[in-house]
């Protein structure tokens, strides 16, 4: 007999927590048909009334936000959403790396060949294939000659090796890769996607991103895809310019 109580009250607790995640869908899933009714097929609209309650909404001391992290996450095949792969450019990476040395005709053949090379997938596929028609355009020319730059200057040397340069190379892809998957993530967290899914795939060179609920295709595409630009301003302080304004 104690033996079944315990198992009644263990139930019944466990019965109440399960109630109590399932809660946070339920009210989430009520605000968001709310905002669809006011919104009326707007979804601009529907956007900024759910962002109006990120401070201005209470659940059990749980903001909409909180609420919408505590929810069951049904995912892409039951919440539809966005499924994209992205990939990073080798070609353009080249180019970065190459910087003072772009214009070199041997690089910018070798790059054009490799870039037209229907079998080429990406990553070190096209790295390789790029050293070897490097190669074949001019065998005399190292990929030193072009890689040697201001920016690489403390790992690559007038004299270094081939493999070697290709090595670093491959490593400077790396960090590209990790620097832009890292960029993805923190421009999903600040777009509020409940759950995703971002992540690096075995294809090197490749992006998994999976954002669950998303009704705004068009405006994550541009979040996704947008480049970062740093600008520099010149300015003044007040005493060189109070003659001009005088």
């Amino acid at each position: 007999m104690q033996n079944k109580g315990f198992v009644s009250a263990f139930a019944t607790l466990l019965a109440l927590v399960c109630l109590y995640q399932i809660s946070f869908s339920w009210m989430v899933g009520s605000v968001e048909n709310q905002a669809k009714e006011l919104a009326a097929g707007d979804a601009t609209m529907e956007r900024v009334y759910l962002d109006s309650l990120t401070e201005n909404w209470s659940y059990m001391g749980n903001t909409y936000k909180e609420a919408q992290e505590k929810q069951i996450g049904l995912g892409l095949d039951l919440k539809g959403g966005m499924n994209v792969i992205l990939e990073i450019s080798v070609s353009d990476v080249l180019k970065s790396l190459a910087a003072e040395n772009v214009d070199d005709p041997t690089f910018v053949e070798a790059l054009q060949l490799t870039s037209t090379d229907a079998e080429v997938v990406s990553g070190d596929e096209f790295l390789q294939k790029f050293a070897a028609n490097y190669k074949a355009v001019n065998p005399n020319a190292t990929l030193a000659k072009v890689f040697s730059t201001y920016q690489l200057k403390e790992k690559i040397k007038k004299d270094t090796p081939d493999a070697e340069v290709l090595s670093i190379i491959s490593e400077e892809m790396n960090t590209a890769l990790a620097n832009s998957f890292n960029v993805l993530r923190n421009r999903i967290d600040r777009f509020g996607v409940v759950a995703p899914n971002i992540q690096q795939l075995e294809q090197a060179g490749r992006i998994l991103v999976e954002l669950p609920g998303v009704k705004e295709p068009e405006r994550v595409r541009k979040l996704l895809q947008g480049s970062a630009k740093l600008e520099f301003w010149e300015t003044y302080t007040i005493e060189e310019i109070q003659n001009n304004l005088a």
